[in-house]
């Protein structure tokens, strides 16, 4: 594999992950009616348990666990979760972890609603650099300052 496949790879993965969250997060949470992307992870604060950043990387290790039983036994016994199915999920849980970090850092109240613009559904939709022609469909990364998204 060279490197444009590595990216192209990790494209791939990163639009297949943003799907998965969108998901997701539709799912545990009520974020599409303007709700709280995070009110599924802060039920650990709401019952005293720990930090809402902890209880996610607490979910992280379940898959990290997963994969190392993978690593170990060459297969998985659960029939409902492939290996590429804990990485994304190792990933998105990062990224939670990293919003989660970000929001409680917000100072301002511009920062605040910054953020709670980019939480909102749609996302990937607004222009921005997920929208970026072939960035994630078909990449040339031929400039290599071209290959994300920065200009001269």
């Amino acid at each position: 594999m060279n490197t444009q496949d590595l990216l192209e790879h990790q494209a791939a993965i990163f639009t297949e992950c943003v799907e998965i969250l969108r998901k997701k997060n539709h799912d545990y949470s009520n974020d599409d009616q303007g709700g709280d992307a995070f009110a599924n992870f802060r039920l650990v604060e709401t019952f005293d348990l720990c930090e809402m950043e902890k209880g996610v990387f607490i979910r992280l290790l379940d898959k990290v666990s997963r994969l190392k039983t993978f690593m170990d036994r060459g297969e998985l016994k659960a029939n409902d979760e492939t290996v590429n199915d804990a990485i994304n999920d190792i990933i998105n849980y990062l990224v939670i972890i990293s919003a989660i970090i970000a929001e409680r850092g917000a100072k301002s109240d511009a920062e605040r609603e910054n953020l709670r613009i980019r939480n909102e559904p749609g996302l990937f939709d607004q222009p921005g650099l997920f929208d970026q022609p072939g960035l994630f469909d078909q990449p040339d990364f031929s400039d290599s300052n071209q290959k994300f998204g920065f200009n001269q």
